[in-house]
C-alpha cells in the first residue's frame, strides 16, 4: 500500500514540478486496495465428501463380466511407466461399464464395482504422479477431482459473489488447529442449491493459485471455522438472495491502544420472515394458512391437537430463525 502511494504521488509530484504548478490535496478512492481488509467473514465446516482412498483389497470374482475384468486389470498393472495410458483406460472403461448398465447388460452392482475401481485407479495416478518431474495436465487435474468437498455454512452469493461472478481470489486460512499441519485437500461449498456456490480458487505459492485449499481433517463433532479474508469491499453491497439465504451476524471490533479487543456492536442476522418480506410473502399468513390446514387435520381425525400445536410452534419458530444453519440448542430467535 505504501508503495502504492509513493508511486501515485510521485507521478502527480513530478509533472507539477515540470510545470511549474502547485501541489494538489490528492483525493483517491482507490477500492478493494483500501476498503477490502477491514471485514472478514467466518464460516463454519458442516460436513465432508470425500472419495474414498485406495486400496489394493479390492477383489473381482471369476465370474464378473468382462468390463469389471478390464478396469480391475488396469488398476492392477498402473506403474510409473504408464499413468496417461491408464487414466485413458480408466476413463473409457468407466463409460463403457455405465453404457453396459444402461442397456442392462451388468447389474447395478457391478457398475458400482466398477466406479469403486475406477477412483481407486484415480487415487493410484494421483499418488503415483506426484513423484514426477514432470506432470502432464490431465493428471495434473486429478488432484482438485479428488479433492474433499468441504460443506460450510454460507452462500458465496450473498457474503463472496466476487469469487463467483468475476473470479476473485479471497485468501482462505483455517483459524483452529494452527499447530498442526494440514493434511487434506479440499474445495468450499456453499448451502445453496446451485453448482456454482462454491469456491475452488485458491492463492497459492509464488504468486499463483490453486484450484484446493490445504485444510485438516475433519473430526466428528468438531467445530471447525475458516476466515474468508478481503471481504470488505463491494461483498455486502453485492450480496445477492440466492435460495434466500439473508446478511450474517456481524460483530463490529475496534483494537484498543494497549491491542485488546473492544467489541463494540452485534448486529443479528436477518431472520426468515426478513427474506420472506423482500419477495412480498408475508410470514404471518404463511402461519395463518398452516394453522388453517391443521384445523381441517384435526377435525378428520389426521393429527392429534397436540401434535397439530406442535407442527404449528415449530413452523412459527422457523419463520423467526436464522436463515442459515445453526445449533438447535443455540437456535437464534428475536
Amino acid at each position: 500500500m505504501q508503495e502504492y502511494a509513493n508511486d501515485v504521488v510521485y507521478h502527480l509530484l513530478e509533472i507539477c514540478n515540470k510545470e511549474n504548478l502547485p501541489h494538489p490535496n490528492i483525493i483517491s478512492e482507490s477500492g478493494r486496495a483500501m476498503t477490502a481488509h477491514h471485514s472478514i467473514l467466518v464460516v463454519n465446516v458442516l460436513d465432508v465428501t470425500s472419495f474414498p482412498e485406495w486400496s489394493n483389497t479390492i477383489e473381482v470374482k471369476d465370474d464378473a463380466p468382462e468390463v469389471v475384468k478390464e478396469i480391475f486389470y488396469v488398476l492392477d498393472s498402473t506403474s510409473n511407466k504408464n499413468l496417461i495410458e491408464s487414466w485413458h483406460d480408466a476413463v473409457h472403461l468407466k463409460e463403457e461399464a455405465q453404457n453396459q448398465f444402461l442397456l442392462g447388460i451388468i447389474s447395478l452392482e457391478n457398475r458400482a464395482l466398477s466406479e469403486r475401481i475406477f477412483w481407486g485407479i484415480c487415487r493410484k495416478i494421483e499418488q503415483l504422479s506426484s513423484r514426477l518431474k514432470f506432470m502432464p495436465d490431465e493428471i495434473r487435474s486429478l488432484k482438485t477431482t479428488l479433492a474433499d468437498k468441504y460443506f460450510c455454512n454460507f452462500s458465496v452469493f450473498q457474503s463472496v459473489p466476487d469469487s463467483w461472478a468475476i473470479d476473485q481470489v479471497f485468501p482462505v486460512v483455517p483459524i483452529y488447529r494452527l499447530n498442526e499441519e494440514p493434511s487434506r485437500d479440499a474445495t468450499l461449498e456453499d448451502i445453496t442449491c446451485d453448482s456454482d456456490g462454491r469456491i475452488d480458487n485458491f492463492i497459492g505459492s509464488h504468486r499463483g493459485t490453486e484450484r484446493t485449499l490445504r485444510v485438516h481433517n475433519l473430526e466428528p463433532g468438531e467445530t471447525y471455522p475458516l476466515c474468508i479474508f478481503l471481504t470488505g469491499a463491494y461483498q455486502e453491497i453485492l450480496g445477492d438472495l440466492h435460495n434466500l439465504f439473508g446478511d450474517t451476524n456481524t460483530v463490529h471490533v475496534s483494537l484498543n491502544e494497549d491491542g485488546t479487543l473492544n467489541y463494540e456492536q452485534i448486529i443479528e442476522g436477518e431472520d426468515v420472515t426478513d427474506v420472506l418480506d423482500y419477495v412480498q410473502f408475508s410470514a404471518d399468513e404463511l402461519a395463518g394458512r398452516i394453522d388453517g390446514f391443521l384445523i381441517g387435520c384435526v377435525q378428520r381425525g389426521i393429527v392429534t391437537k397436540k401434535e397439530a400445536n406442535d407442527f404449528s410452534n415449530l413452523y412459527k419458530e422457523g419463520l423467526e430463525g436464522y436463515t442459515y444453519l445453526v445449533d438447535p440448542d443455540r437456535a437464534h430467535k428475536k
